[in-house]
């Protein structure tokens, strides 16, 4: 998720330059951002074309929709596997073996 900035501005300053925290979260997010873009496309094809959308269109909506859901997918699991573990929780399967072993 993009950091919001802590300074409390609640409106947007376009001199502003990105922070670094936010660039890496744009990159690590890139893929699902464009397969969102892809699937604003397809929707807008769908609502756009003329005499009624085709089965081309619905398959490209369709297509579009499964990969919104593959790159969350993905996203969500790598952000879990870089997530810190509870505190007083192990961090790995062999600090598990080790504390059961104590």
């Amino acid at each position: 998720m993009i950091p919001v900035p802590s300074h409390g501005k609640d409106r947007f300053d376009p001199y502003e330059e990105p922070t670094a925290e936010a660039l890496a979260a744009i990159e690590r997010e890139w893929s699902l951002i464009q397969a969102e873009i892809e699937l604003i496309d397809a929707e807008i094809r769908l609502l756009t074309a003329t005499g009624g959308p085709s089965e081309a269109d619905w398959r490209r909506l369709r297509r579009a929709i499964r990969r919104v859901l593959r790159e969350a997918a993905a996203l969500a699991t790598r952000e879990a596997g870089n997530a810190e573990p509870p505190t007083g929780e192990p961090a790995t399967p062999e600090a598990i073996d080790h504390r059961d072993a104590a």
